[in-house]
């Protein structure tokens, strides 16, 4: 009714953001393959004129989260978030779409590119290159799950600079410099892929480590100590080698940084099912 709609108008704006900030935690838009996109807290813009004004003009932080969710309304996503760091998702993108959205990287705070192997085109972008062409100052969340990244770089020179990334998943190696990173999982690829020589060197540039997650490659053994200098990572608390017991991750660990802190870590993750022996 008329007064219904009266009543919901009237409602203060700051009430207005936290409702949306909470349907966008509870319904965030998605994008679907054999259906529309879902639109979550972007259908509270329907209610009336005032919602929609709010919707459309004054939470730049929940479009620039939903930027990439709407390929045919990126360049309105974008213009919505203003200023906002962006969350860009490429996975299960075309290759014209990737193109545009490599043009943003520089103000994303969130990359993702989940599509495995099967599904990749040679259209699709190499992402070592393409990440040494940008320095991403506002990057906190990395997720590159291809697990031939190294190949798809060729040679890589420089590594990528990520000052503030926190969390960081590869499904191939791609040297990157990231002193702040918290959260390193190397477990995704199909198989071992970093020698513990590379393990060692990337892990020197990242000292502030909590969480290492790792696939070892069987053929190496995980008793036979590194011969070059030790890292120290003296934040480490949570380790997990896929595809090993917890006796062969703490051998493996004490490789990797000195005994002395190896024992701090206060949980070592032991799959049920070990795919190798020692």
């Amino acid at each position: 009714s008329p007064s219904a709609t009266s009543s919901w108008h009237a409602l203060p704006a700051e009430f207005l953001h936290s409702l949306l900030h909470l349907d966008a935690f509870l319904e965030p838009p998605a994008r679907r393959t054999r259906a529309p996109a879902f639109l979550g807290w972007i259908r509270l813009s329907h209610v009336c004129r005032g919602w929609r004004a709010v919707t459309l003009n004054d939470v730049p932080t929940l479009w620039a989260r939903s930027a990439t969710t709407f390929p045919r309304a990126l360049d309105a996503c974008v213009e919505r978030a203003r200023d906002e760091p962006l969350t860009l998702d490429f996975s299960y993108s075309r290759a014209t779409y990737r193109e545009k959205l490599a043009g943003l990287l520089p103000r994303a705070c969130c990359v993702c590119d989940e599509e495995n192997d099967l599904y990749r085109t040679p259209a699709q972008p190499h992402w070592p290159a393409m990440l040494q062409e940008y320095h991403l100052p506002l990057l906190l969340d990395l997720t590159l799950k291809q697990s031939r990244l190294a190949q798809q770089g060729g040679n890589i020179t420089s590594p990528i600079h990520a000052p503030l990334l926190r969390q960081c998943t590869l499904g191939s190696y791609i040297p990157i410099n990231a002193p702040a990173l918290r959260a390193l999982d190397l477990s995704s690829g199909q198989s071992g892929f970093l020698k513990l020589s590379e393990l060692v060197k990337m892990l020197r540039k990242m000292p502030n480590v909590i969480s290492l997650y790792l696939r070892r490659n069987p053929r190496e053994p995980d008793d036979v100590p590194f011969r070059g200098k030790l890292v120290r990572l003296s934040s480490l608390k949570h380790f997990h080698v896929e595809g090993s017991t917890a006796p062969q991750a703490l051998r493996y660990l004490s490789t990797i940084i000195p005994s002395s802190e190896a024992t701090s870590v206060v949980e070592i993750h032991q799959p049920q099912d070990a795919l190798w022996k020692s």
